[in-house]
């Protein structure tokens, strides 16, 4: 499975017809946070592929990008705690947080993975 992974910068090349000319053979299209909705809408709909997302640590509950307030891209299935199956391959999806001492994933109940730092992930 070929997967286009995006994160956190805006890149006008994939903004743009030219998206489907490099990456027109993707299966899937990953967003690992920190972009806006129309961003992701825009790719899944040039490539005619699923979109799977994470929100990032600086997105925020509700975008306004498209005038609209809106708490997801449309057509996308967010990641977060689950474990989506797509052909033969299982993605999981964490929510990302910030603690002292470094960026941790968290399971679906709040906890830290990494249980050398203590305490449950902020809220949001």
């Amino acid at each position: 499975m070929k997967i286009l992974t995006i994160s956190d910068i805006l890149v006008p090349f994939i903004y743009s017809p030219q998206v489907v000319v490099r990456h027109g053979d993707v299966d899937l299209v990953l967003g690992c946070g920190d972009l806006p909705y129309y961003y992701m809408e825009y790719l899944i709909s040039t490539l005619n592929v699923p979109l799977l997302y994470v929100r990032g640590n600086h997105s925020k509950p509700v975008e306004y990008s498209t005038g609209e307030p809106r708490s997801c891209p449309s057509g996308g299935i967010d990641l977060h705690g689950r474990v989506v199956r797509l052909r033969d391959s299982h993605l999981p999806g964490w929510k990302i947080c910030t603690l002292p001492g470094g960026t941790v994933p968290v399971h679906p109940g709040g906890d830290v993975v990494a249980r050398s730092l203590p305490g449950p992930c902020p809220a949001g």
